[in-house]
């Protein structure tokens, strides 16, 4: 009777042994294995069978993977792997046996729309059998979502300043949205990297490191926040100052006035010159006057004059927009001659001239035209091209006077029956040629005559010769 008790109680320990059950949960995106200690499997145990995966009561965070499982002759464990999103999961094992039998792995935590595809792992001591792929989307979470609010941002506070670092920051309420951190600050270079709260609804200190910045500089930094709902700035900003002396201020360059600027501004333009007007006519000199508007540049104004010899000096209305009133002298004029004489206005952009120029005569009786040699005109022999307009060098001059190329008159009559204005150019103090700009319609020699005068001065003329081919 005791054997036959020995015995009882020894298959009661093995079958005991033989029904187990487990159950764990999954991280997100890991795997595990349940299973149960115990007696091994038999000697005639195989790797499990498994058929019929399948995926039921699918909501949008849960869902049930079912398959018809055979032990094979060994306890057997179940594992799930997901792809697609978070999840957790549990699943119950398998006695020994030889009889498929249905398991089911309940999942948790799955993420509201979205797709998965999971196996079922049967495992025994003879190996692992993994099923078929069980593909399912989770639907729409019925349940709403916490309400994102814009982030809200205390005072922003400094500390740590050095030469170049300091450290920033704030209290800071995420809103419930996941939000992040930035800087922005006036007054010098700098880095920055932040840190603080990610998400959540209560304020929390966040801070930010600032690197790379000027010594001996005043700095104004305000942390900014970041979600969903929207970006709010510091309720104040951080006004600091770095620590050193900081890059020494350059000393200015003392700029000569006037000078132009050589660099237009983008609405600037060449002036604008109004009427001109004369005042102070002596027998040799006036001043003229009149309204210069700079146009943004640097202006200078100076004469032109018609009439005789003149010198006119110069007047700077500045670079302003408004009129200014200039005066330019006028000497070395003629006695008893009439002058016509305008402002001209110059700067980068251009040259104006008064579009209203002055009509004035001079004191004094003028100087009757004397048949002196004051002028000493050479005319020239030149080679034409019959058909051809060509500009010609006709004629060279000397006046002791050396007055400006405007001064004088000159006409040229080309011998084949036409005249033309011919034009001064001075070459040197006192010397002077005259060109000319003509065509010749047929071949042969041409006498030429080129007449010069000035004011107060007869005429001076000399023949030249056109070898027309």
């Amino acid at each position: 009777m005791e054997q036959d008790g020995d015995v009882g109680m020894e298959f009661g320990r093995v079958r005991r042994a033989l029904v187990w059950t487990g159950a764990a949960a999954l991280v997100a995106g890991t795997t595990g294995v349940l299973g149960a200690t115990g007696a091994g499997a038999t000697a005639t145990a195989s790797k499990p069978a498994v058929a019929e995966a399948a995926a039921k009561d699918v909501t949008a965070t849960t869902a049930k993977l079912t398959a018809k499982v055979n032990p094979n002759g060994a306890k057997t464990s179940i594992s799930v792997a997901c792809t697609g999103g978070s999840y957790a999961w549990s699943a119950n094992g398998l006695a020994a046996g030889g009889t498929p039998s249905t398991v089911t792995a309940s999942l948790t935590s799955l993420t509201p729309e979205t797709g998965y595809s999971c196996t079922l792992t049967a495992t025994n001591s003879a190996g692992s059998t993994e099923s078929s792929a069980i593909g399912f989307t989770t639907p729409e979470s019925s349940e709403p979502g916490p309400e994102v609010t814009a982030p809200t941002v205390g005072d922003t506070t400094a500390t740590d300043v050095t030469d170049t670092t300091a450290t920033l920051s704030a209290p800071v309420n995420p809103g419930g949205g996941a939000t992040t951190l930035g800087v922005t600050c006036t007054g010098g270079t700098y880095k920055w990297t932040a840190t603080g709260p990610a998400s959540g609804d209560t304020p929390a200190l966040a801070s930010a490191d600032l690197t790379e910045l000027e010594p001996g500089t005043e700095y104004t930094c305000s942390l900014k926040a970041t979600n969903s709902a929207g970006t709010t700035q510091s309720s104040a900003p951080a006004v600091f100052t770095t620590t050193g002396a900081g890059e020494p201020t350059p000393t200015p360059t003392v700029t000569p006035t006037p000078t132009p600027d050589p660099t237009p501004a983008p609405d600037a333009g060449a002036p604008t010159v109004g009427p001109t007007a004369a005042a102070g006519v002596t027998s040799d000199s006036a001043t003229l006057t009149g309204s210069v508007t700079p146009n943004g540049i640097a202006t200078a104004a100076t004469a032109t004059c018609t009439g005789g010899a003149w010198t006119a000096g110069g007047a700077f209305a500045g670079s302003g927009t408004a009129p200014v009133t200039v005066s330019v002298p006028l000497t070395g004029l003629s006695a008893g001659t009439k002058y016509v004489c305008a402002i001209q206005a110059t700067n980068t952009a251009g040259t104006t001239t008064s579009a209203g120029p002055v009509s004035f005569v001079t004191n004094g009786a003028p100087k009757p035209p004397t048949t002196s040699t004051a002028i000493s005109i050479k005319a020239k022999t030149f080679n034409a091209k019959k058909g051809k307009s060509k500009t010609y060098a006709v004629a060279t001059f000397t006046d002791k006077a050396d007055l400006p190329a405007s001064s004088y008159k000159v006409t040229i009559n080309w011998g084949d029956g036409t005249s033309s204005t011919g034009k001064v150019v001075r070459t040197g103090k006192g010397t002077y040629k005259v060109t000319g700009k003509h065509k010749y319609t047929k071949a042969g020699k041409k006498t030429t005559k080129v007449t010069v005068s000035k004011s107060g001065s007869a005429k001076v003329t000399s023949k030249g010769r056109a070898n027309t081919a």
